[in-house]
């Protein structure tokens, strides 16, 4: 009787000292994981990681954080509403090449820190590079011109150069999916709106014709 009771309580204590120790396991995992907070405008918030992208303008950080970077539009992926659309698989592609498994800064502006969707609205940088600028820069996003924020005319001179290089989605040619996202829109007219688009498609092509080389 003696026995399994100082067995007991050499099992209890193993038990007590291994809950103890998951405990401090798993708190200081988390005391290292910086939370995103009520943000102060200009500041550097971070490091973060950068563990998933969501679309060319969407990611998730190792904290389970979701950020949309500010000041951008990225060809939809995962709308509620809307189609995938053209060149969104290129923009996401080019954003994970920036910034998965990397370490980012968050700065925030001094409008609305979240967006309806519970979303961190924050520029991201990584390694000093504004990758929301980037992105427009080279074409995989356009500047966001329905709300102000204090990179708006920097942004729209950065969509005017990707626009001019014909970089990206500027960058009209048979690659980038564009005519199978026509043929789409198309078959969703329509017969009056069918009608109506065989009208005017001659002058659209005469007016704005195919860019065949490579940019």
């Amino acid at each position: 009787m003696k026995d399994r009771y100082v067995g007991s309580v050499i099992m209890a204590t193993l038990m007590l000292i291994g809950g103890m120790f998951t405990y401090n396991v798993f708190t200081s995992s988390r005391s290292q994981i910086k939370p995103v907070i009520v943000p102060e405008a200009g500041k550097l918030y971070g490091p973060y990681m950068a563990r998933y992208v969501i679309d060319g303008d969407t990611i998730i950080l190792s904290t389970g954080d979701r950020v949309r970077l500010k000041g951008i539009d990225a060809p939809e992926l995962h709308h509620p509403i809307l189609p995938a659309q053209r060149f969104g698989e290129e923009s996401k592609a080019y954003l994970e090449q920036q910034v998965k498994g990397r370490e980012i800064m968050l700065e925030f502006d001094s409008g609305d820190s979240k967006d309806m969707y519970d979303r961190a609205l924050a520029y991201i940088f990584c390694k000093g590079v504004d990758i929301n600028g980037e992105m427009i820069r080279m074409g995989y996003a356009y500047a966001y011109v329905f709300k102000s924020h204090k990179r708006e005319q920097e942004y729209k001179h950065f969509e005017k150069e990707a626009r001019d290089k014909k970089r990206g989605l500027w960058n009209y040619t048979m690659k980038d999916g564009r005519i199978a996202n026509i043929v789409n829109r198309f078959g969703g007219l329509s017969d009056k709106g069918k009608q109506k688009l065989d009208e005017i498609s001659d002058k659209l092509i005469s007016d704005y014709p195919a860019v065949t080389g490579e940019r």
